[in-house]
Order: C-alpha cells, then structure tokens, then sequence
C-alpha cells in the first residue's frame, strides 16, 4: 500500500541519513588525525634541526678550546720564536 512505501521510503532516507552523518564524523575525525600527524611531524623535523645544530657546536667546542690554548700557548712563546705561529 501507500502507507507502507511511504513508510519504507522513510527509513530509508533516516538510515541513509544515519549514515551520512557517520561517514561525516568519520571524515572529520580523519582530517583531525592528518592534521596531527603533520603537526607531529613539523616538531619532529624541527627538533631533528635544532638538535643536530647542538651536536655539531659541541662536536666544534673542543677545537675552539684547543685552537685558544694553541694561541695562548703561541702568546707565551712569543720572542722565543712564537711570533709566526701567532700570527695565524
């Protein structure tokens, strides 16, 4: 009969409905999930800079403190024939 198509008709259309806005969520919860893992990866790319740029000036440190004891060390010899390695 009528009545029942229309019946059928209307559930139908509130379970594609139901559907829909269960597919929405999900497209929202998705989009969420993207953005975070892009926004994890943005740290974790910047962390992976800063911490390499630390590295290297520890890894440069000891030079510069053995390249200053050098210089001082050149100072000190100055006159006894130090004068060409202070120059540097």
């Amino acid at each position: 009969t009528l009545r029942n198509a229309l019946a059928e008709a209307q559930s139908a259309l509130d379970e594609s409905r139901a559907e829909a806005e269960s597919l929405k969520d999900q497209a929202l919860r998705a989009r969420a999930e993207a953005d975070n893992v892009r926004k994890r990866a943005d740290r974790s790319i910047e962390n992976a800079h800063k911490y390499a740029l630390e590295r290297f000036v520890n890894d440069l440190l000891p030079a510069v403190d053995s390249f200053e004891r050098a210089v001082d060390a050149a100072t000190d010899l100055k006159g006894s024939g130090g004068e060409a390695v202070s120059a540097m």
